[in-house]
């Protein structure tokens, strides 16, 4: 009988992502009602349609990958995840999977599979779930127990997409384990896990884990936290963050300015989404708002949907894309941009990823054209 935790594979940890590696770009795909969580449900045709010209403008805009959230409420993301792969070239799916509801082998053969399928990677953002509604109606564990059973969820999906897994623990026994076909190390998944279960008994799970996710705030806040949370892991820190952009910064509060008009309904949303989140990280972001709606000049807590929403960065392109860079700077090393309105605002983030690349670039050389203006 193994041990609890024994590994009678190798006992050797993921090799860390490259910290130094370029940042990139994440999107969330759309909901499919009128209001993020609640609301009328979209006809079928007109919400696939919806979901094929976000993906098609965001590829186009040059992001990675894009984020597909669970929640009862939501579409099944695995299922989503196939019209990512069918419906684009190059985006990799971010697939939401909560560590309670699923077998760790499962959703590590699904994600084999699909790449396999497909030729293209497949990733994990493993959470415990951040509705107390949906936590109580679906009969989840306490929440210390949640996130030991999310600790050994991580490693055992991690292990199982590059070696034969045995192991015991508290939640998991596995022995001899192995996935066919064997992933590619540039196929290979990545997980990412929000940086508030990398604390306490989950010391364990950065290191299984190639992405922290936080969501944007103050920068000398996201230093501070990504210290504690990442330290010398060698992890990234990928930060979800909305942006309203455009070429003048008046311009851009103006729109903000109209957001913050929104109806009633999705005021009403935003509050019924808050009372019921579980997430520290969304906790935060509330007690944030509370403080003042626009921080470091530029990030905005104003949203109508801002129990929902994270907050926003506004001003110009070439504005926002010089905060980014201070966020880097201050450890977060890849953006997931938070769903826009409408997918002609891809046009807007393509001008700020642009401006960020030029910007991380360092100064101009000879043969180099200078960016438009802000």
């Amino acid at each position: 009988m193994m041990s609890p935790g024994t590994n009678t594979a190798s006992d050797t940890r993921r090799e860390p992502v490259d910290g130094a590696a370029p940042a990139q770009f994440y999107s969330i795909a759309p909901y499919h009602g009128s209001a993020f969580g609640l609301g009328d449900e979209t006809v079928v045709h007109d919400y696939r349609a919806l979901l094929r010209e976000h993906l098609a403008q965001a590829e186009k805009a040059g992001f990675a990958g894009t984020v597909l959230y669970n929640f009862p409420r939501a579409l099944d993301p695995w299922a989503l995840a196939t019209e990512i792969l069918r419906d684009t070239d190059r985006l990799q799916p971010i697939v939401s999977i909560q560590a309670s509801h699923e077998h760790p082998v499962a959703a590590a053969r699904r994600a084999a599979t699909l790449s396999y399928l497909y030729g293209r990677r497949i990733n994990l953002n493993i959470v415990a779930g951040a509705s107390r509604t949906a936590s109580r109606s679906l009969g989840d564990p306490d929440r210390e127990q949640t996130r030991r059973r999310l600790g050994e969820f991580i490693e055992i999906v991690a292990r199982l997409s590059r070696e034969i897994v045995s192991f015991e623990g508290e939640f998991f026994y596995l022995d001899g384990v192995e996935l066919s076909p064997k992933s590619t190390s540039d196929m290979r998944t990545q997980i990412f896990t929000p940086g508030s279960l990398s604390r306490g008994s989950t010391a364990q799970v950065p290191a299984w884990t190639e992405y922290c996710l936080t969501m944007a705030k103050p920068v000398s806040d996201i230093a501070v936290e990504l210290t504690r949370v990442v330290g010398a892991s060698g992890i990234r820190s990928a930060m979800l963050v909305g942006v309203i952009a455009r070429a003048r910064s008046d311009s851009a509060w103006n729109l903000a300015r109209e957001d913050a008009g929104a109806g009633r309904r999705e005021r009403m949303a935003a509050r019924v989404q808050a009372a019921d989140n579980l997430s520290t990280q969304h906790t935060k972001n509330l007690e944030n708002a509370k403080a003042g709606s626009v921080q470091d000049d530029l990030l905005w807590y104003g949203s109508a949907r801002v129990g929902i929403d994270c907050p926003k960065l506004v001003g110009s392109y070439g504005e926002v894309a010089q905060r980014l860079i201070d966020y880097q700077d201050a450890g977060a090393t890849d953006f997931i941009f938070d769903l826009p309105t409408n997918p002609a605002e891809y046009e807007h983030l393509s001008l700020v990823i642009r401006r960020f690349r030029e910007l991380a670039s360092g100064p101009l050389t000879t043969g180099q054209s200078a960016p438009p203006p802000s």
